[in-house]
C-alpha cells in the first residue's frame, strides 16, 4: 500500500505510543518520506515532547537531520527542559546558536523553564539578554516565563519590573506574578495584585484563584476565601484541596470538612490537608478517625501524613494511638525517615516513654539537627539533664551544627535541675562560639533558670540588658520566680509591666494574688481578686484528664458532673482514710487562702488530679492510672498522695517521673485551681 505525505501525517497526528511512532518512522523511511521536513519534524516532536517521549530516540532522529530547523531545535530544547537534566536544554541552545540558527518566541519559554527548575539566576539573566537582543521582550509568553524564572530564583523585584513593563497583561501574566509572591511568602502583595487584577477587569482562572486561596490561608483572610469559594465551588480535587487548606488554616474546620466531604474525588494530598487541619485545630479525635477511614479506603499514607498524625498523638497525649501508628509503620515496612523518626521520638517523649524514644533515636539510620533536638528536648522534659548534655556533646562530635532550638532544649535541661553555671555557659556560647544570636525564647529560659534558682537580681538585670523589648513570657518567668521565692516587691514590678502587655490575662492576677497570700498579705490578695471582678476577668479552672478504655474523662476541682461521681467520691474518701492511717498528711501550704486548716485539707482532697486518679483506681489498674498521671504537672501534695497509693496497692510503680514532673513545673501546677 502506497503512503503519501498527508496520509502519514494524519497517522502521526493520532499516534498514541512509542511503539506506534517507531512503526510510523520505519514506514516513513521505507517510503522515502523521512526526508520530508514536515514528517520528520513531527516524528521528532513526538519523540521529544509527547507523553510517551524517549529523548535518546529523539536525539538519534535529530542527528539524522542534515540541517535542523529552528522548530527541530525547539523540540529538543523543550524535551530536555522537562527531563531530569534540564541543564542540557541550555547547552543545546548554545549549539543551536553555533550552528547559525536563530531562536524564536517558542525557544525562550523552555530555556527559562530550565533556569527556573535549576534556580540558575546567572543563566536566566543571560537568556533575558538574548530575549532583548532578538526582540522578544514584548512577547506575552516570554514575559510570563521571565516573571516565573525571576520569582523562582528569589528575585521578585526583577519579576515585578518585567511585569510592570507589560502593557497588556493577560490572565497568565497576572497569575504568574501572583504565584511569584505566594512562593516567597509575600501573601499581602499577592492579594493586593489580585484586587488590582479585578480592577483591570481581567477575569481570574482557577489557577489564579488556587494561588490566592493559598495566600488567604496564610493570612487568615477568611472573608476573601469565602468569596472565592462562592465563585468557584469544588470543581476538582485541586480546588477542593486549596479550599480545605484555606478553611482549616483560618480556623473554620467545619467548613473545611464540608468541602472535603463534597469533593468530587479525593487524592492523598486532600486527605493529608484535611487530617493536618484537624491536628492544627486540636481536633485530634477527628484526625485519628479520618486517618483510619483513609486506611480503610486503601490510600497508602506517605511520611508527611504519618508524621502529622504522630504529632497529633504527641500533642493530645494519646499514647495508645501513637503506638498503633508506630505498629502500622513497622507492619507495612515504612522507612524510618528523619521526619517519621523525629515525630515518633517527640511523641514517645511527650507521652512519658522516654526510654522508648531513646531506643528509637539510636535505631535511626539517618539523623539531622531536628532529630537531635527532639531527643534532647525529651530528655530535658523528663529531668535527664546530664543525658541531654551528653547528647549535645555527641551531636557536636558527629559534626551536626546546633541551631536556635538546640539551645532552647539545652537551657531547658539546665533549668529543670538548676544548673545555673552550665546554663550561663551555654547561653554565652550561642553567639560567642556558634554565631547564633539569642532570641526572646533564650532570654526567657535564662530568666526562668536564674529566677527559679533564687538569683532574682541577676534575672532582672538580664532583662534590662536584653537587646530587644521583653515580652510577656520573659516578665511572666520573673513573676513566677518572685512568687516561689516570696519577693513581693519584684513580683509587683513584674506584674505591673505584664498587665501593660496583657491586661486581661488571668494568670498574672492569680500569680500576684498567690504571692501576696504566701506572704500572709491577705488584704492585698483580696484587692487583686476584686480588681479581677471589676474588670470582668475570670480564672480558667484547672482540668485533669485520664483515658480509660479509649475514652478521655476530664475533671475539675470538686467536679460532680461525671456519671460515676458518687462512686468516685466514695472511693476517694476511702482511699484518703486508708492513707491517713499510713501517715499521709496533705500539704496545706498549696491552698493560698485565709481559711481553717480543716477546710484546706478538704479542698486538697478534691483536686482534679485526685479525682482523675480515683476514677482510674475503679476503672483500671493503679499502674495504668499512675503511668497516665505521671504526665500531669502535679503539686507536691498530689505527688505524695500518688506515691502512697502505689505502696497501698502493692504495685511496683516508678514514682521518679511524678516527682520530676512536679519539680519542673514548680509555680505552674494544675492543682492551683481553687478560685
Amino acid at each position: 500500500m502506497a503512503y503519501n505525505h498527508p496520509k502519514l501525517y494524519n497517522l502521526l497526528q493520532t499516534c498514541a505510543s512509542l511503539d506506534a511512532l517507531k512503526q510510523l518512522h520505519g514506514l516513513a523511511i521505507t517510503t522515502s518520506l523521512s526526508s520530508n521536513l514536515l514528517i520528520i519534524s513531527k516524528i521528532l516532536a513526538l519523540s521529544a515532547t509527547s507523553t510517551f517521549s524517549d529523548l535518546d530516540y529523539a536525539r538519534e532522529i535529530f542527528h539524522s537531520i542534515e540541517n535542523p530547523t529552528t522548530h527541530a531545535w525547539n523540540s529538543m530544547i523543550r524535551g530536555l527542559s522537562a527531563s531530569s537534566f534540564p541543564e542540557r536544554a541550555l547547552s543545546t541552545y548554545a549549539r543551536m546558536l553555533v550552528s547559525g540558527r536563530f531562536p524564536d518566541n517558542f525557544t525562550f519559554p523552555f530555556l527559562l523553564k530550565s533556569c527556573s527548575f535549576l534556580q540558575a539566576l546567572a543563566q536566566g539573566e543571560s537568556v533575558h539578554v538574548h530575549v532583548i537582543k532578538h526582540g522578544f521582550d514584548k512577547d506575552a509568553f516570554v514575559q510570563s516565563a521571565l516573571i516565573h524564572m525571576y520569582g523562582k530564583c528569589g528575585r521578585i523585584q526583577c519579576a515585578h519590573k518585567v511585569f510592570d513593563e507589560i502593557l497588556v497583561k493577560n490572565v497568565v501574566v497576572w497569575t504568574t506574578m501572583i504565584n511569584g509572591y505566594v512562593r516567597i511568602g509575600g501573601f499581602k502583595e499577592a492579594i493586593e495584585l489580585f484586587r488590582e487584577m479585578g480592577s483591570e477587569n481581567v477575569r481570574p482562572d482557577e489557577v489564579t484563584l488556587a494561588s490566592v486561596l493559598t495566600a488567604c490561608a496564610s493570612l487568615g483572610d477568611l472573608e476573601l476565601g469565602r468569596w472565592i469559594h462562592g465563585l468557584l465551588g469544588e470543581k476538582d480535587v485541586v480546588l477542593a484541596t486549596a479550599l480545605t487548606d484555606m478553611y482549616a488554616k483560618c480556623g473554620s474546620i467545619e467548613n473545611a470538612h464540608e468541602v472535603f466531604s463534597r469533593a468530587p474525588q479525593r487524592d492523598l494530598v486532600l486527605w493529608t490537608v484535611m487530617i493536618s487541619g484537624y491536628v492544627r485545630c486540636n481536633c485530634f479525635r477527628e484526625a485519628f478517625e479520618l486517618f483510619r477511614e483513609m486506611i480503610l479506603e486503601n490510600f497508602k499514607p506517605d511520611e508527611a501524613i504519618l508524621a502529622n498524625v504522630v504529632s497529633g498523638c504527641a500533642r493530645s497525649g494519646d499514647l495508645d494511638m501513637g503506638k498503633w501508628i508506630h505498629h502500622y509503620i513497622e507492619l507495612h515496612g515504612v522507612d524510618y525517615s528523619i521526619m517519621i523518626g523525629t515525630a515518633l521520638i517527640d511523641m514517645y517523649s511527650k507521652c512519658g516513654e522516654i526510654d522508648v524514644a531513646y531506643q528509637l533515636f539510636k535505631r535511626m539510620q539517618e539523623t539531622n539537627v531536628c532529630s537531635w533536638n527532639a531527643m534532647m528536648g525529651g530528655l530535658a522534659m523528663h529531668g535527664e539533664a546530664n543525658r541531654a548534655l551528653d547528647l549535645f556533646a555527641q551531636m557536636q562530635g558527629f559534626g551536626v551544627e546546633p541551631d536556635e532550638v538546640t539551645f532552647i532544649c539545652i537551657l531547658t535541661a539546665c533549668n529543670h535541675v538548676g544548673l545555673v553555671d552550665k546554663g550561663q555557659h551555654f547561653f554565652n556560647c550561642m553567639s560567642g562560639v556558634h554565631g547564633i544570636e539569642p532570641k526572646l525564647e533564650h532570654y526567657a529560659c535564662m530568666v526562668d533558670l536564674l529566677g527559679r534558682s533564687g538569683h532574682l537580681r541577676e534575672a532582672e538585670e538580664l532583662i534590662k540588658s536584653m537587646p530587644m523589648k521583653p515580652d510577656a513570657v520573659v516578665w511572666g518567668a520573673l513573676l513566677s520566680a518572685s512568687r516561689v521565692h516570696h519577693n513581693v516587691d519584684l513580683a509587683e514590678r513584674a506584674a505591673e509591666l505584664l498587665l501593660v502587655l496583657e491586661p486581661y490575662n488571668h494568670g498574672i492576677y492569680v500569680l500576684l494574688s498567690n504571692t501576696y497570700s504566701a506572704s500572709k498579705r491577705w488584704q492585698d490578695a483580696d484587692k487583686v481578686r476584686e480588681l479581677m471582678k471589676l474588670r470582668g476577668i475570670k480564672k480558667t479552672r484547672g482540668c485533669s484528664s485520664i483515658k480509660v478504655n479509649g475514652t478521655v474523662h476530664e475533671f475539675v476541682v470538686g467536679d460532680r458532673s461525671h456519671p460515676r461521681a458518687k462512686e468516685i467520691y466514695e472511693n476517694l474518701d476511702t482511699t484518703v482514710k486508708r492513707l491517713g492511717l499510713m501517715g499521709y498528711v496533705a500539704k496545706t501550704s498549696h491552698v493560698l487562702f485565709d481559711i481553717e486548716e480543716e477546710e484546706k485539707d478538704h479542698q486538697l482532697s478534691h483536686h482534679s488530679e485526685k479525682l482523675a486518679l480515683s476514677f482510674g483506681l475503679i476503672s483500671t489498674s493503679p499502674r495504668t492510672t499512675l503511668n497516665i498521671l505521671k504526665n500531669l504537672r502535679i503539686c507536691e501534695d498530689c505527688h505524695s498522695f500518688a506515691k502512697l497509693i502505689s505502696k497501698s496497692y502493692n504495685r511496683r510503680i516508678v514514682i521518679r517521673d511524678l516527682y520530676r514532673f512536679h519539680h519542673f513545673a514548680e509555680g505552674s501546677c494544675t492543682c492551683r485551681d481553687y478560685w
